[in-house]
């Protein structure tokens, strides 16, 4: 979803993209911060250059987390 790639969706489910990726631009704006992992997107065969602008690239988002907690930062689960 955090991709412009839109292979897979059907037509109808345009709006509600275009919905996720304005939050996302607004989200960005307000102060958050996205990231993805790009051995993530290598491993699920999305192309790195369709993922949102917004959205920050790590090599492996495991070492990212890793480096936020040593900061002080907590995971948070969202099921």
């Amino acid at each position: 979803m955090i991709s412009t790639d839109r292979k897979g969706f059907k037509a109808s489910d345009n709006e509600a993209l275009d919905e996720f990726a304005n939050l996302i631009r607004q989200m960005k704006k307000d102060g958050v911060r996205f990231e993805v992992c790009d051995y993530a997107l290598k491993v699920l065969g999305v192309d790195p250059a369709t993922v949102l602008p917004e959205v920050d690239h790590v090599g492996n988002g495991f070492i990212s987390i890793a480096g936020y907690q040593a900061k002080g930062y907590s995971v948070i689960t969202i099921n």
